[in-house]
């Protein structure tokens, strides 16, 4: 088990995020620290390196663009 910590967003934003991994499901509230199995807390991890990279990506393009 891994203790996580997802940060609360914009106060339009979900106040939990939904997670599944392989048909087991996970709904994480936002703001609080949570103890989940350890391949969850990796799928999150992978989550948020995917979305980073995704920013870049969009940055280099605009960029190549001008």
């Amino acid at each position: 088990m891994k203790s996580i910590l997802i940060p609360r967003g914009k106060s339009l934003d979900e106040p939990q995020q939904y997670v599944a991994v392989n048909g087991e499901a996970f709904i994480i509230p936002k703001g609080l620290k949570c103890e989940v199995p350890d391949y969850i807390a990796d799928e999150l991890q992978r989550a948020i390196e995917a979305g980073e990279q995704l920013e870049i990506t969009i940055s280099d393009l605009k960029k190549s663009v001008k």
